[in-house]
């Protein structure tokens, strides 16, 4: 930030930042903590003090303790935010955030843009077909909530009125632990398919032949880009009724959204589970939000101002 304060100052440049998580106002850059070893959130950006007092780390206190200690110092005393003229916020979720602690007239909502387009490419709306496919795409690690998920289908023992498919997309630590759940989730008609990594086209194929995107993060998230592709592949939402995963969910008319990863949501999430499509003009007016025509006017707007 040093260097970037002197070239503003040789230069008169105008610095935006992306606010890509909530670090800018809170040391817990998830707005999270823990209490015997359960993920909770903070409803608002913590003070010092409640900041001092949780476990902002999974492993223990003093990794959270070391996070504050860097953290306060650098935003609470040395204002190195005041480096940056302006935040844009690619959700709505978080921009509520922000202005607690920032003059809202610093702040705007601008969307992530995508380089993809609304596929012409779509599954034909059949009402009798009970074959339902749900794609994840992203790490296969503990926050991103899918291995909590697939368990949780698994240890509730329901039997799926149709015929499920779940494609997971991606690597990381949870890869043979949903390898072992496999055959069991087949005795409950939910065919587990574990791809590895992908090429981007191949990813966009699969979800262009699925009928859900699915996105069971246990953290609030921003604007998740997994959520936004799909969409635009013809893809409704299954994902979590929190931060900017249930923001984005909400644009839409047939999202899915689960609560927590309880016997009674994973009963609601096999009753709704259908194989219509979103309607277009729905996708639409979604291809607005998103475009990457759209995010340039908007920052061209904010850079002129």
């Amino acid at each position: 930030m040093i260097e970037i304060n002197k070239y503003k100052e040789k230069t008169g440049a105008k610095v935006i930042m992306t606010v890509h998580d909530y670090h800018i106002v809170s040391a817990s850059n998830s707005l999270s903590y823990y209490e015997n070893a359960e993920k909770k959130f903070f409803k608002e950006p913590p003070s010092f003090k409640v900041l001092l007092t949780k476990k902002l780390d999974r492993r223990s206190y003093v990794y959270g303790l070391a996070r504050l200690v860097q953290w306060y110092p650098y935003y609470s005393v040395l204002n190195l935010q005041k480096t940056f003229d302006h935040f844009m916020c690619p959700s709505e979720f978080i921009y509520k955030q922000v202005v607690k602690r920032f003059d809202p007239s610093i702040v705007s909502i601008v969307h992530n843009p995508t380089s993809a387009t609304i596929s012409s490419c779509q599954l034909d709306n059949d009402n009798d077909n009970d074959n339902v496919v749900i794609t994840f795409a992203g790490r296969l690690s503990k926050d991103k909530g899918i291995y909590d998920f697939i368990k949780s289908m698994a240890d509730s023992k329901l039997v799926s009125p149709k015929n499920i498919t779940i494609n997971i997309i991606g690597k990381g630590p949870y890869f043979n632990d949903l390898e072992k759940l496999v055959d069991i989730l087949k005795a409950q008609n939910i065919t587990i398919v574990l791809h590895g990594l992908q090429k981007f086209e191949i990813v966009k194929s699969i979800f262009e032949n699925s009928t859900y995107v699915l996105l069971p993060s246990l953290c609030y998230e921003n604007a998740p880009l997994t959520l936004i592709e799909g969409v635009f592949a013809g893809c409704k939402i299954l994902t979590m009724n929190y931060g900017g995963m249930a923001e984005i969910a909400n644009k839409l008319d047939d999202s899915i959204l689960m609560d927590d990863f309880s016997s009674t949501s994973i009963q609601m999430v096999l009753g709704k589970l259908n194989t219509n499509k979103e309607k277009q003009a729905t996708l639409n007016d979604f291809y607005l939000d998103y475009s990457n025509d759209s995010y340039i006017s908007k920052v061209e707007k904010l850079f002129h101002n």
